[in-house]
């Protein structure tokens, strides 16, 4: 999800002045983190397509497979809110009482100039955009790759979306993702806290449409909640399917996987997988209806 453009962000001009008053308008990654409980101990798969992968008492398949979407997110979206707050640690090229502006960049190996952009609209509430222009082109060039808006409660709590346009990003830098968009949302004002994210993709003829989706809450004992929507080819013919997980766990780490697939090479077939794993993450049952179907472990053993 890193591109040339990320960069961009730590180019920003500084100047005079400091930011305080605009630091809380863009979440940090800390705040849009998806927190799944994990170990540093090696996964037993690698996608989200592979099922019984694991048996019994061995590293469950499809919590490793929701650690892993989650750690593949918190790399690509914090790289970019990280990308964020080095800008908001350096003093804004401009500042008033309701406005202020880091930039335009001028690195001279870079083809385009890049600024980012707060507005304070009402008590705290704010607008925000990162922008880009080719190097020449008149300031009315610039395009939004990036805007934002964030109402915040406090330091620790605020409600917004963002949308990060890879489809005018491309305009300035080629090396960016496949994907149209991504739209965020997110809410940390109250117990459970809320991240909604959407990729978009543009197919040959120009059509737009949602490429996948992910919804996550976490509860303030660190249990949570994560669902994922994605194409996958869960029968290795290649032929993706739509694959759909969701992924429940206690603050101890228990939790439970319930698991679809349709469309692709299934026909009018429908996958369907139940996973549970102990607090080890290890798998205590599992039920799949594939061919032949597969029943291991205890039910009771769920947390869910």
């Amino acid at each position: 999800m890193r591109a040339q453009w990320w960069l961009g962000l730590s180019l920003m001009v500084s100047g005079c002045g400091g930011s305080d008053g605009f630091k809380e308008a863009v979440p940090t990654r800390s705040t849009l983190s998806v927190n799944v409980p994990g170990s540093s101990a090696g996964s037993s798969t690698g996608t989200t397509g592979e099922s019984q992968q694991a048996l019994t008492g061995q590293r469950a398949t499809f919590y490793t497979a929701t650690r892993n979407v989650t750690l593949m997110f918190n790399g690509g979206v914090g790289g970019f809110l990280d990308g964020i707050e080095h800008i908001l640690a350096q003093p804004p090229s401009a500042q008033s009482a309701t406005h202020a502006v880091w930039g335009p960049s001028n690195d001279a190996l870079a083809t385009a100039n890049y600024k980012f952009e707060i507005e304070k609209v009402a008590a705290q509430s704010y607008v925000y955009q990162l922008s880009a222009k080719l190097k020449g082109a008149p300031d009315s060039a610039y395009q939004a790759m990036v805007h934002g808006a964030t109402q915040v409660v406090d330091a620790g709590h605020s409600t917004g979306d963002f949308h990060i346009d890879f489809d005018v990003a491309r305009q300035f830098d080629d090396n960016t993702m496949d994907q149209s968009a991504i739209t965020v949302h997110f809410d940390t004002t109250g117990y459970p806290h809320q991240l909604d994210i959407v990729f978009s993709k543009a197919d040959a003829s120009g059509t737009t449409s949602n490429d996948a989706a992910y919804a996550y809450t976490e509860n303030a004992d660190g249990g949570g909640t994560f669902q994922f929507v994605s194409p996958s080819d869960v029968n290795h013919d290649g032929t993706p399917e739509t694959l759909a997980i969701t992924s429940r766990w206690l603050a101890s780490g228990q939790g439970r996987a319930d698991v679809s697939a349709t469309g692709g090479s299934l026909g009018g077939k429908q996958f369907g997988a139940v996973e549970c794993w102990d607090t080890s993450f290890a798998r205590s049952f599992y039920d799949e209806n594939g061919d032949p179907a597969t029943l291991e472990g205890d039910p009771k053993s769920c947390a869910f």
